[in-house]
């Protein structure tokens, strides 16, 4: 396995906790997106996924990924208030990863 086998292993966890608490577990394209972003050490892991948003106390515990819709993260920063250069600076002190 490439990258952190302790991630990779978690996935099957991941998908039990999901299925327990009715939502759909993350596909392994999502899981392989999660491990870039853990691999790359972002500080933030935006996404409107439901499957992975339940996950977000055991990602945040285990493996330090802070999980949040971008809604909520846009309206905590204060950008839709700053525009382009809101953002700019935003990227500038943070480890977000912005696609």
């Amino acid at each position: 396995m490439l990258g952190d086998k302790k991630f990779g292993e978690f996935y099957a966890t991941a998908c039990e906790l999901a299925n327990r608490r009715k939502k759909n577990p993350p596909d392994r394209r999502d899981w392989d997106h999660l491990h870039a972003h853990y691999l790359l050490k972002r500080d933030v892991f935006l996404t409107w996924d439901q499957g992975i948003i339940c996950l977000s106390q055991e990602l945040k515990d285990n493996f330090s990924i802070n999980v949040i819709r971008p809604d909520q993260y846009v309206q905590g920063s204060g950008l839709y208030k700053q525009g382009r250069r809101g953002w700019r600076r935003l990227r500038e002190k943070t480890n977000v990863l912005f696609l």
